[in-house]
């Protein structure tokens, strides 16, 4: 069977949405390997990321031609579409192009979050209609929507009204490096360039507001000294990060804070959550919180929220906090730092939990199942 995916952010997007389409399909290759997968992009690349998907022979790449590239994507694909035979399109990244029905051919598409509704003061007026829009159109079309938690299945009956019978959860996956147990040495050149602490708290996301890196400052403001652990932030965003250093309230922390903005290799991401004391994600909002599964997968322990996904991600291998209450952050970072026997329990069960919940085969599965029932209502 011929399956068609909007391959943009694929060959174009060196993490988050990009990272979600390149292990899906690679996930879903490896397990079925008969079926053929077109990946329509308006224009291909030369990144590294993509390299496995323009020289493996199972997958088929089709950019566009003759439509400025934008328009190409949401309305010249589908005739492209029914030339190569696809069955079933999937839209990776909350929008569908128009006209597959007519084309009669089936469609599924992802949505991640609904974090443009939920809290639209973090997002231009322009912005925001644009991605209403796209969401509006692909949740009236789609024969099966995917939320990727079951928080934002939720998010999807509230604000577009789109019927749960339609929709199915299926799970983000983490790299396949994340499922190994085996645990190479970390290159001697990695451990001088993000020159390592012996122990350390672990912060990973991008550096904005929304991610609440300040809730785990404040945190360690009400921490005696002793338990004040060197605290490595992984994550870009140097205007924000030079803002909250002008703070006068922080400058006691500056010489605990470990700043690591170059990090583009997953093997040294995954030691470094082995290697943490724990996994600080305070996050106000998220979709999933892949940070959050990677480091129950690297055996962990975790601490996040209790809003949006994040209670999903963490299951029973997170301590979570309010996250607008730096005195729960600190109580736990108290309780992981006093209690081993608390972290040992917390790591065993998340990781798990994550093997059982975000591992390929579930995932796979899962997403096979959504495609089932999309062809079904053909």
């Amino acid at each position: 069977m011929r399956l068609g995916f909007d391959a943009k952010r694929l060959f174009h997007n060196a993490t988050g949405l990009g990272n979600y389409s390149r292990t899906l399909l690679a996930n879903l290759r490896a397990a079925h390997p008969e079926l053929e997968c077109f990946l329509y992009s308006p224009k291909s690349s030369e990144n590294a990321f993509a390299l496995p998907f323009r020289e493996d022979s199972g997958y088929v790449v089709r950019t566009a031609t003759g439509w400025a590239a934008p328009l190409w994507r949401s309305f010249g694909v589908t005739r492209q579409l029914r030339r190569d035979g696809v069955k079933l399109y999937h839209g990776l990244s909350h929008e569908l192009p128009y006209g597959l029905h007519r084309g009669g051919i089936s469609s599924v598409v992802t949505i991640h979050d609904l974090i443009y509704r939920r809290h639209p003061e973090w997002y231009p007026t322009v912005d925001r209609w644009i991605y209403d829009r796209k969401v509006h159109h692909a949740c009236r079309e789609a024969d099966r929507i995917i939320a990727i938690s079951e928080h934002t299945q939720r998010d999807l009956v509230e604000f577009y009204g789109a019927p749960s019978e339609r929709i199915d959860v299926v799970y983000q996956s983490c790299d396949p490096l994340f499922y190994t147990e085996a645990d190479p040495a970390f290159p001697a050149d990695a451990l001088t360039r993000y020159a390592l602490p012996a122990d350390f708290f672990l912060f990973v996301g991008s550096l904005t507001p929304r991610k609440n890196l300040p809730l785990i400052l404040d945190a360690y403001l009400q921490l005696p000294p002793a338990d004040r652990l060197p605290l490595l932030i992984v994550g870009r965003g140097t205007r924000y990060r030079d803002r909250l250093m002008a703070e006068a309230r922080y400058r006691p922390l500056h010489p605990l804070l470990r700043w690591i903005d170059d990090l583009d290799d997953n093997r040294h991401l995954r030691q470094l959550y082995r290697r943490a004391r724990a996994v600080l994600y305070p996050s106000h909002y998220e979709g999933f919180g892949l940070p959050v599964a990677e480091a129950l997968l690297s055996r962990t322990a975790v601490v996040t929220s209790t809003v949006s996904s994040l209670p999903e991600a963490g299951g029973p291998g997170a301590l979570l906090v309010d996250p607008n209450r730096p005195e729960e952050m600190a109580a736990a970072l108290h309780r992981l730092l006093h209690d081993n026997a608390l972290r040992d329990r917390l790591i065993s069960a998340g990781h798990a939990y994550a093997h059982a919940r975000f591992g390929a085969a579930a995932t796979t599965e899962a997403l096979m199942e959504s495609y089932r029932r999309a062809l079904e209502t053909r």
